[in-house]
């Protein structure tokens, strides 16, 4: 119910902000870079849990294009890497996108778009899944709960209730223990697979869930970027400064290698308003921009830029922008705007 309110709040404020005149908010906000993040498409992933997130449609995504097009400039990642580390100059409304989580379908369905109507872009991979040698934990948590019988699970219950116990997991309800498995732990998925015989190799060769690398080469060919997002995706809340920075580092140096480029970006996995300074301190050498999702908002770390998420919002993106325009301006007022970090 809670949730379903706060949703009800969310759209009202996006249409309050809609009766506010664009060019205005942009002159008041004066900002010269927005960034917009996407991640997939509408019903396009084989995960059923994962297609209940809101993403944009195919036609969505493309009128996205043609409204930011027709009211910014487009600018390249060169643009973006010497805005940020050298001050350099850029048209006073620009936008640039990325795209996280290094999947196949942007190569179907972004892509095509972003030629069509020459808008450059920055995609963020994890080393582990580029080529689908590896799928994400939650995905083999979802994979685990859609394919597992009930009866099976029952006729080798001493099994995995003992692989539960070991690891301090409660074991007698199989569901629910499988929800309690994390990134750390995350391991014992593959235990599990193997115990109810779940072919992880053949399910990603029949379904090529991530990108691959011919596929990315082309893209890099064709002017687009690519930067680290971590190695595996986990969520750094639950990692040490140290493992972070491991996570964040090999990405990284891995992108860069594997793909013979001359620069370094990285985008943090989910939320990174609790990332440390500790953190950006030791990974200041090893990239040019780092990105996260916190609307229009300015940073403590001058090599971090905040992005803004379109595609869960389920609006027109002319309205998110005002929304976030008037949200930065508010945040202005209260001294707010800019995000300090421990």
């Amino acid at each position: 119910m809670l949730k379903k309110i706060k949703k009800q709040v969310k759209h009202l404020l996006f249409v309050l902000a809609s009766l506010f005149p664009l060019e205005w908010l942009r002159r008041m906000a004066n900002r010269q870079l927005i960034v917009i993040n996407y991640h997939s498409i509408q019903d396009a992933d084989v995960d059923p849990v994962i297609n209940t997130n809101k993403y944009r449609s195919v036609k969505e995504f493309e009128k996205d294009i043609i409204f930011l097009s027709s009211f910014y400039t487009g600018i390249t990642y060169q643009d973006v890497i010497s805005y940020i580390k050298k001050g350099a100059g850029i048209p006073q409304h620009s936008f640039y996108l990325t795209f996280d989580d290094g999947l196949n379908i942007v190569y179907k369905a972004f892509y095509p778009l972003l030629k069509k109507y020459k808008v450059n872009a920055a995609f963020f991979l994890n080393p582990d899944f580029v080529d689908n040698h590896d799928l994400h934990f939650q995905r083999k948590k979802n994979l685990l709960k859609q394919t597992i019988q009930t009866g099976v699970i029952a006729q080798t219950k001493e099994l995995w209730t003992k692989l539960f116990e070991d690891e301090d997991i409660y074991g007698e309800d199989f569901f629910k223990s499988l929800e309690e498995v994390n990134f750390s732990k995350s391991y014992i998925l593959d235990s599990l697979m193997d115990l109810f015989k779940l072919d992880l190799k053949k399910y990603l060769q029949e379904h090529q869930i991530y990108l691959n690398s011919d596929a990315i080469r082309e893209m890099i060919d064709e002017g687009f970027a690519f930067g680290g997002h971590s190695i595996n995706h986990p969520k750094y809340q639950e990692l040490s400064v140290e493992e972070q920075a491991e996570q964040t580092i090999e990405s990284i140096r891995w992108v860069k290698e594997h793909f013979a480029l001359d620069y370094r970006l990285f985008a943090f996995p989910l939320r990174d308003q609790d990332i440390s300074k500790s953190l950006f301190n030791k990974i200041a050498g090893e990239c040019e921009v780092t990105f996260g999702v916190n609307g229009i908002s300015d940073d403590q770390i001058p090599f971090h830029i905040h992005r803004i998420d379109v595609e869960s919002t389920d609006v027109k993106i002319e309205w998110v922008l005002k929304f976030e325009y008037l949200k930065f301006l508010f945040k202005r007022m209260l001294g707010k705007n800019r995000l300090q970090r421990k």
